[in-house]
């Protein structure tokens, strides 16, 4: 499987706070603390991510 895209909801030094949204209602997902050495940021803010996810997926950058 490949990387999952998240929203970054709060960074600390170790491990930060992400929240994976459903693919079938992007409104809807999990928190999960994730370890910062497996997080590859890309450079979007909430609302156009959130917009990308309503297209499932059309637009994302791809790192």
């Amino acid at each position: 499987m490949g990387a999952k895209p998240g929203l970054l909801i709060d960074e600390k030094e170790t491990s930060s706070v992400v929240f994976f949204p459903s693919t079938t209602n992007h409104l809807e997902g999990e928190v999960f603390v994730v370890n910062n050495e497996f997080i590859q940021k890309i450079d979007l803010n909430a609302k156009t991510f959130l917009g990308i996810l309503k297209k499932q997926g059309k637009g994302l950058p791809i790192i």
